[in-house]
């Protein structure tokens, strides 16, 4: 159900090959897939366009800036574990919106 609903708001994205669906987002989010990539259907090997590369510079430009000014922000009194755990929170929230954005600009070109 959870996946039906998944696919039907983030749609996979095609081979420029075979014009399949390549990939999902789960699996787009797993190590590299996001890079470089085999289709399932014909076997050809994908790589990332280049708005995949921007929008990935920018996600990782906007986790190092929030981590920055996140410890910038809180004040010296607090506690060492709470405020490491608020920094992952705090990116993580921040930081889900652009992974989606990410995932709908991104695409796939013949290598």
């Amino acid at each position: 159900m959870r996946h039906a609903l998944m696919t039907r708001i983030l749609p996979a994205k095609k081979c420029p090959y075979c014009q399949h669906k390549c990939i999902s987002f789960g699996e787009w989010l797993r190590k590299y897939n996001a890079f470089f990539y085999t289709c399932e259907s014909c076997h050809h090997p994908v790589r990332a366009t280049v708005a995949t590369w921007i929008s990935f510079v920018f996600f990782i430009g906007f986790c190092l800036v929030t981590l920055i000014v996140h410890k910038e922000l809180l004040p010296f009194s607090v506690n060492e574990y709470f405020s490491r755990r608020l920094n992952i929170y705090t990116v993580v929230l921040l930081s889900a919106p652009l992974v989606l954005i990410g995932y709908l600009a991104s695409g796939y070109r013949k290598v």
